[in-house]
This record gives structure tokens, C-alpha cells and sequence, in this order.
């Protein structure tokens, strides 16, 4: 066996040869991949956001001090990790 195909195993596991399980193989991922690129995209809007409103004057409003802006980005990017 080589490490090739050793490495495509390990990353991809045994071909699936049964169609049902292929099938829902493909429903799986799809969903995951669909509910990834979701929550990505909201991320971003609320990272975006926060950054538009915290340059547009709305830093005293929120009442941000110091590197507290950054803090907030740090909390929205490890909430969605």
C-alpha cells in the first residue's frame, strides 16, 4: 500500500459503493456545507457591522474604551469557530 493511497484513506476514507449510503453521503454534506456557508456569511455581517458602526462615530454611543473593539471582533470569530 502506498502513502498515497494511505493518505486518500485516511482524508477521504473507503469508496462507497452502495447507493443508498452515497446518497446519504451527499445529504449530509450538503446540509453541513449549506449551514457552513451560512453562518460564515452571518459572521461576517456582524463583524461588518460592528466595524461600520464603530467607525462611524457610534464609538461613544457604545461606549467602547481602549482595545474593547477588538475584544468584541475576537468574541464574534471564536463563537464561531
Amino acid at each position: 500500500m502506498g502513502l498515497g493511497r494511505e493518505l486518500r484513506l485516511f482524508f477521504l476514507g473507503e469508496k462507497v459503493t452502495n447507493p443508498a449510503e452515497r446518497k446519504l453521503l451527499r445529504k449530509a454534506d450538503t446540509f453541513i456545507l449549506s449551514y457552513l456557508c451560512l453562518s460564515q456569511f452571518t459572521n461576517f455581517l456582524d463583524r461588518s457591522n460592528l466595524a461600520n458602526a464603530y467607525v462611524s462615530g457610534m464609538k461613544e454611543e457604545i461606549g467602547f474604551k481602549g482595545n474593547e473593539y477588538n475584544k468584541t471582533v475576537t468574541i464574534f470569530t471564536v463563537g464561531y469557530m
